[in-house]
């Protein structure tokens, strides 16, 4: 090979591992905790609803872990862009009504078990919808902890 090749070869590979690696936005670390009444809240899917102006919006999501806490993910990698955010907070449990019965493709997807009736919303409407949350965020250039602290029925 002459070194007009290898130095062709060299900047072509320079070029796609660049392309492949570390590309998209920059990313920090957003986590915490949610609590439904003051408890740690295991199984809920959050949401970040990233505001328009954010100069990088990035979408992101997790769900809570067995002490209620969370890591937020955007596009499988791990934080959020800095900037303003709206939380939607939902956890969904069976309704016992043929959830038996129902695929377990079906059960393995909240989303999906909800539509067809098997998984219902057991939190207040406010926390899941967007129209309705009060959950908002700013990430700061260096990430946060964020807590948030769901009310159930009988204390909203």
């Amino acid at each position: 090979m002459t070194i007009r090749m290898l130095f062709s070869v060299a900047v072509g590979a320079a070029l796609l591992v660049s392309a492949g690696c570390g590309s998209g936005p920059k990313l920090v670390p957003v986590s915490g905790i949610v609590t439904l009444n003051g408890e740690p809240l295991e199984g809920a899917e959050l949401t970040f609803i990233p505001d328009p102006n954010n100069a990088e919006v990035t979408p992101g999501g997790d769900q809570t872990g067995p002490e209620g806490n969370y890591k937020a993910m955007y596009n499988y990698r791990s934080g959020l862009a800095a900037g303003k955010y709206t939380v939607l907070i939902s956890k969904k449990a069976s309704t016992g009504e043929g959830a038996e019965d129902a695929p377990p493709e079906i059960m393995g997807d909240p989303t999906m078990a909800a539509m067809a009736g098997y998984m219902e919303e057991t939190l207040p409407e406010k926390y899941s919808d967007p129209l309705k949350s009060d959950f908002t965020i700013e990430v700061p250039p260096e990430g946060g902890v964020f807590e948030f602290d769901v009310k159930g029925d009988s204390e909203s």
